[in-house]
């Protein structure tokens, strides 16, 4: 895909993380899962495009988590030639085996399973989302629409 069309996945990815910046809505971040996973054979944006996916399985929206492993370990299983057999076994098994849409503790054990699949995948995270990993679990959300400014905000788009 990088070859046939240049600066095509770049420039993509680079528009996907400027459109689900401070994004609430759970289609559009949904969506932006789907198309990113869609690049991850392309070499040319493939660390960059892991860094993108692996920030999900930590967002705030437990339902964003949940999808973003579920489409995450479907692509690794299409394309498992990418990873070595050692963290192809791995990743998967971290992604089958937390409970990604837990609230609280469950949060804490998402944060970790994201952590060992960022470690397997030699992925950085940014230092914005490391920091977000100190904070209280309680600060997240049940659910995107449990907050009527949530709402709100949504219906304004």
């Amino acid at each position: 895909m990088a070859n046939e069309h240049g600066e095509f996945a770049p420039s993509l990815l680079s528009h996907l993380k400027f459109e689900v910046r401070g994004c609430n809505s759970v289609p559009r971040l949904m969506a932006s899962i789907d198309v990113g996973l869609a690049l991850i054979s392309c070499k040319k944006v493939q660390h960059e495009l892991l860094t993108f996916i692996v920030s999900f399985l930590g967002h705030k929206f437990p339902r964003i988590r949940r999808y973003t492993a579920e489409q995450f370990y479907a692509r690794i299983v299409e394309e498992e030639d990418l990873y070595s057999q050692e963290n192809y076994i791995q990743c998967t098994n971290i992604l089958l085996q937390v409970k990604w849409e837990e609230n609280h503790d469950g949060a804490q054990q998402a944060h970790s399973g994201r952590e060992q699949i960022a470690r397997l995948l030699s992925v950085q995270l940014p230092k914005s989302i490391q920091m977000n990993n100190s904070r209280d679990s309680s600060e997240f959300n049940t659910d995107e629409f449990s907050s009527y400014q949530s709402l709100v905000q949504d219906a304004g788009r």
